[in-house]
């Protein structure tokens, strides 16, 4: 199985219509899916992730959403 990692700077490249169209297009695939929240705002962090909800992928079994802010004190020697 094959990975794709998608680097998410803003609530606004969510809403972007070529992320959809790419997000599905690999979950079609057979892709493991990561999308990393590259924000420092908890704020932005919080309305990326209701975004990311709300858009309709149907299987999600395959997609990982993760934030900069949960990844970092979980990984030793990244500080």
């Amino acid at each position: 199985m094959q990975r794709a990692i998608f680097l998410v700077r803003s609530v606004q490249g969510i809403r972007k219509p070529t992320f959809r169209t790419r997000l599905i297009s690999l979950i079609n695939s057979n892709y493991q899916i990561v999308v990393l929240l590259a924000m420092t705002n908890f704020d932005d962090i919080w309305r990326a992730q209701r975004e990311f909800q709300a858009v309709n992928l149907g299987s999600r079994q395959n997609i990982r959403v993760i934030s900069l802010a949960t990844f970092m004190p979980i990984r030793k020697g990244l500080r």
